[in-house]
């Protein structure tokens, strides 16, 4: 008799449980992309996907106690391995600020050693082509981006620049409505 007067109860009480605190949805808040529904509003981040993959590296911190990290640019998996865009270049840039999040020490690679200072700004970064010094980093994350069905799908490695052997890698799959907006799906 409890239970019948407990379940009368909250099913008079539930519609006032949500009445403040929820929102209708629409069709129009989503997005029909084949057979998936796609929210074309979001708060998922690019770094919040990074961060998930640097956790999944386990990288050992004594096989890199006293060296830094290189990062370099993320690239399209075709038969050169060259080619990069924004998706690419901006895996990187939060590949670096996750690292050190974690505590890494991590080389800037586009740093020139100086401030150039112009109308336009001032600069210390350049896409010139040059190389680290031998010795300043002990190893080198990058990646390759491979677009599939359901987003593009990211594998990380950390691998040492003497030996080529991979030390940590990770894999992960960003969904397109997340890099939509860098300019690389249409």
């Amino acid at each position: 008799m409890k239970l019948i007067g407990l379940m009368a109860s909250t099913l008079l009480l539930a519609p006032y449980a949500f009445s403040d605190t929820t929102q209708a949805v629409s069709s129009d808040d989503w997005g029909a992309q084949g057979q998936r529904f796609v929210p074309l509003h979001h708060h998922k981040r690019l770094a919040d996907y990074v961060e998930q993959m640097v956790m999944g590296l386990k990288i050992n911190q004594q096989a890199v106690a006293d060296k830094s990290i290189a990062v370099a640019s993320f690239v399209e998996f075709d038969s050169t391995l060259t080619q990069t865009n924004m998706l690419g270049n901006q895996l990187a840039e939060n590949f670096m600020q996750q690292l050190r999040k974690q505590g890494f020490s991590v080389t800037e690679s586009k740093a020139t050693g100086e401030v150039k200072i112009t109308q336009n700004g001032d600069f210390a970064f350049s896409r010139e082509a040059h190389q680290l010094p031998k010795g300043q980093s002990c190893c080198v994350l990058t990646g390759t981006m491979i677009y599939s069905p359901s987003g593009v799908e990211v594998n990380a490695r950390l691998f040492e620049l003497d030996s080529n052997k991979v030390l940590a890698s990770a894999q992960g799959v960003i969904p397109y409505f997340v890099v939509r907006h860098l300019g690389q799906v249409n």
